[in-house]
């Protein structure tokens, strides 16, 4: 199937999205804080099946690996992104759409979700030093606005559409690669690591429509 962004992206399809990503978000909170088994069953099998490959080597690598998805590396990408595309690009709307997205996806909302459930982080032994709530993985959600905003700058920056597949492969690997660092190290759940993908792709989705009925907004009033 070809991918025309223009239809993918589109409001209704991003609204749609949104509205399926919360079903999902909100199904897995709660079986979260109720212990329903198949919660527990998916946290068991796929983490301890994880947590078993940890060894001297592998670990330095997803320690690595985890910090892309951390705060620095997220405040590094923001501000040389932001940058380029308001000076360079002279889009500024973009570079204040990804500024907003990233920084309020990736911060306020992920630390509100973890105050509103407050689920302990697994009692098993930590490879990195991590405080705070578990549920959802405050790395996973923020991979997945800030690398999933990216591809969709590339989108809106008329890019090649080689470029556009080889950003989609390598967000979408980092995204995946990052959530499951965060099982390997300890830290987080499965259940945490989906439930912040989940979240973050919904806050993606919500953005991007509200982008899209902006500029549909902007383009009427211009044609009136």
């Amino acid at each position: 199937m070809k991918w025309n962004p223009q239809q993918w992206l589109s409001p209704r399809v991003m609204i749609r999205s949104n509205f399926i990503l919360v079903i999902s978000f909100i199904l897995l909170a709660v079986a979260s804080l109720y212990g329903w088994g198949w919660l527990s069953v998916l946290d068991r099998e796929i983490g301890l099946d994880i947590i078993e490959d940890q060894n001297d080597f592998l670990t330095p690598i997803f320690i690595a690996v985890t910090e892309l998805g951390g705060t620095y590396v997220a405040v590094i990408l923001l501000t040389i992104v932001s940058i380029y595309v308001f000076k360079w690009q002279g889009r500024p709307d973009l570079a204040v759409w990804f500024i907003l997205t990233v920084s309020l996806g990736a911060g306020a909302l992920n630390q509100f979700f973890k105050f509103l459930f407050e689920r302990p982080r697994p009692p098993i032994q930590h490879l990195v030093e991590q405080g705070g709530y578990s549920f959802p993985s405050g790395h996973s959600m923020g991979a997945t606005i800030l690398y999933g905003s990216i591809v969709f700058l590339l989108v809106q920056l008329g890019k090649k559409r080689w470029m556009k597949w080889l950003a989609l492969f390598l967000a979408a690997t980092m995204i995946v690669i990052i959530g499951i660092s965060r099982i390997y190290l300890g830290v987080h759940y499965p259940s945490d690591v989906i439930g912040g993908f989940s979240l973050g792709a919904a806050w993606l989705a919500a953005c991007i429509g509200a982008y899209g009925l902006w500029k549909e907004r902007q383009k009427k009033e211009a044609n009136d």
